[in-house]
């Protein structure tokens, strides 16, 4: 619409002329509404101005009609963009009947949606959506307000998930936790899902996931002060402690040349040394603690450096482990140490008939098979590190190599995959995206 003719009515729209005031503002509503109709978006928003401002009830109506029919998204996102600067309640209401969402902004399309009722525009969106909609749920309109509130509660992508979940467990977030329960939202992990369900005091799932405490255990070793702290302060008002190694006497072991006539087992055998020189290097005569064994059974590697470790020595550790019942850290080690005597030890595990828990029954299984099939000649020769392949910042969790041996795939809680030349040990690609580990 021309400029001049858009002038003249605002003018008529708004006239107070004796008389015949009445008759120029009808006339001049008409026209616009004639344009509105057309999609011009000059009139659509003098149409708007006209709802707002005018006191003539004949014109208010004639404009609100006009304007429920508009479907240019131009024109509405030029209503959109007039409700939010004032926000206007004659057009808020408006918005609302028509379901009127913005495009021009992510913070005007998320305002609309959320005034319209429109939550299929936010819900599948990701992380990034969460502080918005937190900041929404303390706007001064009602009606947004709650709707920011169950959108929350509506999200689809996992990331959203997963930010709300960390809030929980991090920052203790008491409206994130209100959400999380009711959606029954979870991390993926399973370690931070057993954090997220002890923290939320969601027992049955707790104790179906983690009903020895493994995951537990493992996550609070890794967890900074603050959270440490709040997860005593769980434990001991909810009755349930976080078990931890406890010291013990220190029990003596016998010599592996000669164990005690009483101790001796019919079953499992004692493995027998591989026939290969022994190393010359002193062999601790120190006991052996039930404390030590206990820190063995959980984290060997700090205990022993495995991989040089004497054939005495390995004979040492496995009578102990044995003696003191040890059987979870012997199946813990033989996941742990070199091959052949990794190869060892399975073997001995699967003759005395020990099972462990049922989160490991599947691994223990599996590597008890392979070790029925491997040849123990093959692993006499030493294996030695040819290369130290640098690239994750967190654990890695599983490895796999290309049937031309040509590339090596490392994934890690670092949330990357990383494809690596095998044979130069050099890092190709380094796969980012993943939004888990």
């Amino acid at each position: 619409m021309e400029k001049n003719r858009l002038e003249e009515l605002r003018q008529g729209i708004f006239s107070q002329t004796l008389l015949i005031g009445g008759w120029k503002r009808r006339k001049a509503v008409t026209e616009l509404a004639a344009a509105a109709k057309a999609q011009d978006r000059d009139a659509v928003l003098l149409l708007a101005e006209a709802l707002k401002k005018s006191t003539d009830d004949q014109v208010k109506s004639i404009a609100r009609d006009s304007l429920t029919s508009i479907n240019e998204q131009k024109c509405i996102n030029a209503l959109c963009e007039a409700w939010h600067t004032d926000r206007s309640n004659e057009l808020g209401q408006l918005l609302k009947k028509a379901g009127w969402v913005a495009t021009t902004s992510d913070q005007l399309k998320l305002l609309t949606a959320l005034k319209s009722g429109k939550l299929d525009h936010i819900t599948n969106s990701g992380k990034e959506i969460v502080d918005q909609l937190f900041k929404a749920t303390e706007d001064s309109d009602r009606e947004i307000a709650e709707n920011a509130r169950t959108a929350l509660g509506q999200l689809r992508n996992s990331t959203a998930h997963e930010l709300l979940c960390k809030m929980v467990i991090e920052d203790d977030h008491k409206k994130a936790r209100e959400i999380v329960l009711s959606a029954g939202y979870a991390p993926s992990d399973n370690h931070q899902k057993a954090v997220f369900y002890f923290l939320t005091q969601q027992w049955e799932k707790y104790d179906k996931l983690d009903s020895g405490q493994k995951l537990l255990r493992a996550a609070y070793e890794k967890a900074d002060k603050k959270l440490k702290a709040r997860l005593d302060e769980g434990a001991k008002a909810n009755g349930r402690p976080i078990a931890k190694p406890e010291p013990q006497p220190p029990a003596t072991v016998p010599s592996p040349a000669q164990p005690k006539p009483s101790q001796q087992k019919p079953t499992p055998p004692k493995p027998t040394p591989p026939a290969e020189p022994v190393k010359p290097k002193p062999v601790s005569q120190q006991p052996i603690s039930s404390t030590v064994l206990a820190a063995a059974e959980k984290e060997p590697r700090k205990v022993y450096n495995l991989f040089d470790m004497t054939e005495k020595e390995w004979a040492m550790l496995i009578i102990a482990l044995e003696e003191n019942k040890q059987r979870a850290g012997i199946w813990h080690i033989a996941q742990e140490a070199p091959p052949k005597w990794s190869l060892h030890l399975l073997k001995w595990m699967k003759a005395s008939g020990w099972v462990p828990r049922n989160e490991e029954k599947a691994e223990f299984d599996e590597l008890t098979k392979l070790a029925q099939k491997c040849d123990f000649e093959a692993l006499k020769a030493p294996i030695h590190a040819q290369a130290t392949l640098e690239g994750h910042s967190d654990m890695v969790n599983c490895l796999a190599v290309t049937s031309d041996s040509r590339y090596l795939v490392s994934a890690g809680a670092d949330k990357t995959a990383i494809v690596w030349d095998f044979a130069a040990g050099k890092l190709l690609h380094k796969l980012e995206g993943h939004s888990g580990a």
